[in-house]
């Protein structure tokens, strides 16, 4: 109701015989350490696919120990922000960087497809820069522009996930 008051917008539906689970996280990594609570979500809810930014190699250490990823043989991750864990098959899972032109890890985003139903689907996890600065806005906008251009190329499938740090009146 935030982006569109008055209006209910319209959402595609892929029509499906097995509905997909589908958890985020923002670990919010290097100030929150309350992973019993994670793995407890985890274990409870039982995702088909679950992201996770803000991610840590401690917060990957502790959810590998106490054994809460082990149904999830897919796996893609950028060093230290961001993960896709996945009980379907991935195809073509990829780190992309939307923003910068290079290789900056907090901008990395995941692209991957799997098939849902004997569709292919594509899945973008994006946690884009917070704009609490002017160059951090920047890299934001200038991230929505890169999937807005690259939108043709990912299919008519498209799931994008992830803290997207939006909110009315930032974009």
């Amino acid at each position: 109701p935030y982006y569109f008051p008055g209006a209910r917008p319209g959402v595609a539906e892929l029509k499906t015989a097995h509905p997909l689970k589908l958890m985020h996280f923002n670990l919010f990594g290097k100030v929150n350490h309350h992973t019993e609570s994670v793995e407890a979500a985890i274990r409870e809810e039982q995702p088909d696919l679950l992201d996770l930014v803000e991610y840590t190699d401690d917060w990957r250490q502790k959810l590998e120990e106490s054994g809460a990823l082990r149904n999830y043989p897919y796996r893609v991750a950028g060093q230290n922000h961001i993960a896709l864990y996945s009980k379907v098959p991935l195809r073509n899972a990829r780190l992309v960087y939307a923003a910068l032109g290079a290789k900056v890890a907090n901008q990395a985003n995941i692209i991957a497809q799997f098939t849902l139903n004997q569709k292919p689907v594509t899945i973008l996890v994006a946690h884009p820069a917070s704009p609490i600065l002017p160059s951090h806005l920047t890299w934001l906008q200038e991230s929505f522009r890169t999937w807005e251009a690259a939108r043709g190329k990912l299919g008519q499938n498209l799931v994008v996930v992830g803290d997207l740090n939006t909110s009315p009146w930032s974009v």
